[in-house]
């Protein structure tokens, strides 16, 4: 009897998504996003959407001055499989201002995505899975982590960054990594969840 295969889903690493790029496969002005290994069709913008954009830069400029850099709608880099283009970015400073390569996880203070008719596939994005949401995301979701949402997206890349290269941080861990600021102070909410995620078994509900 012949053995019955499953067909399997071939994934784009960011060297493959990139090598598109500079081949011309995909034009420089295509809206278009590695997530978790698949190319997926960005939403257009609407007017509401770019009036919202263009009202965050002209605060976040004016706030972050010479403390941040302000980086709309750029991709940053998620090894192996991600390269999402969250809306607007806070960046670390850095003297090139990122011209020889992208940012990672851990140059990101903070990553906005602003949500219109594209809102059920941001809350499940964050750069992590084009299919369902990511474990660190269920965990946001169990430990009620979210406030006002503005740094949710940065906080949850850095969260996954981490993992996978601490997969059982300790709290000082956390505390060193997630640098992504918090204006709703939910840093006890924040370490719970991670350390759910890390969790070998399944995430189990916070007690009432």
């Amino acid at each position: 009897m012949n053995a019955s295969l499953e067909p399997t889903r071939h994934r784009l690493s960011i060297e493959d998504y990139e090598r598109l790029g500079e081949a011309g496969i995909l034009p420089p002005d295509s809206r278009v996003e590695l997530i978790d290994g698949e190319l997926i069709d960005m939403a257009p913008i609407g007017t509401g959407h770019a009036s919202t954009t263009t009202r965050l830069i002209r605060l976040l400029v004016t706030r972050a001055a010479d403390r941040a850099i302000v980086s709309p709608g750029n991709p940053m880099r998620l090894p192996p499989w991600s390269m999402p283009q969250p809306d607007l970015m806070l960046l670390r400073p850095r003297r090139d201002e990122y011209a020889t390569c992208h940012p990672d996880a851990d140059d990101v203070l903070l990553a906005i995505e602003v949500a219109e008719s594209s809102l059920r596939f941001d809350l499940g994005k964050g750069g992590l899975s084009a299919r369902g949401l990511h474990k660190v995301q269920k965990a946001w979701i169990e430990h009620e982590v979210p406030q006002c949402g503005y740094c949710q997206t940065g906080m949850i890349m850095s969260a996954v960054a981490l993992l996978e290269k601490k997969p059982r941080p300790t709290d000082a861990d956390i505390d060193d990594a997630m640098t992504n600021l918090c204006r709703c102070g939910t840093y006890a909410r924040v370490r719970k969840a991670i350390h759910a995620a890390a969790a070998p078994t399944a995430i189990v509900k916070p007690k009432a």
